[in-house]
């Protein structure tokens, strides 16, 4: 994680949800997320991983600094419920890639991750001194590209057929958030 996202010890406070920042007790249940097959066909990749990769992955991104992830928890009931993260920070050029997954069944539909992502733009922008934050999201995911539009991205392109999933070409949307944009939404 970045040395920001180190010293981010405390949770970022939400109305509904917090973000917890990611630590080793969180694999299993990240795991158990990515590999829930609702997870999996909103993601590039279509392999299943194991609690081994998933723990490699996060000493490689602890180690270059280049992600920010979080667990997402409901306040109500203090349970984990998803995962919101920033990655491929590039401080050079003030810019990162956003993710976020819902993990919970029950929790879906209830604009948690409208409202996860809105914390982690807050905190791309004023805490790591980001200007931009860009998604990418399968062109059909509907549901999703409403949420972020309702967040304040705009779209900003297609890669027609950029992903062969399921043996079938699927179109990405690029999406994306400035912070002067940001700054006059508020």
């Amino acid at each position: 994680m970045s040395d920001r996202c180190q010293r981010a010890a405390e949770p970022l406070e939400g109305g509904r949800i917090f973000l917890k920042p990611l630590d080793e007790t969180d694999g299993p249940k990240i795991v158990e997320w990515r590999n829930k097959t609702r997870v999996l066909n909103n993601l590039f990749s279509s392999a299943p991983i194991t609690l081994d990769m998933h723990m490699q992955y996060f000493k490689m991104i602890q180690k270059k600094q280049s992600c920010c992830q979080f667990i997402i928890i409901n306040r109500e009931n203090n349970q984990p419920i998803g995962s919101v993260f920033l990655k491929d920070i590039d401080h050079a050029n003030e810019k990162a890639e956003l993710g976020i997954f819902i993990g919970e069944d029950d929790a879906l539909g209830n604009g948690y991750g409208a409202e996860a992502v809105k914390l982690m733009v807050e905190y791309g922008f004023y805490t790591l001194n980001l200007n931009r934050i860009f998604l990418k999201v399968f062109k059909d995911n509907l549901e999703a590209i409403r949420s972020y539009e309702k967040v304040g991205f705009i779209r900003e392109g297609v890669l027609r057929s950029d992903i062969i999933k399921d043996n079938q070409e699927k179109d990405v949307l690029i999406m994306g958030l400035i912070v002067k944009d940001w700054i006059k939404e508020l």
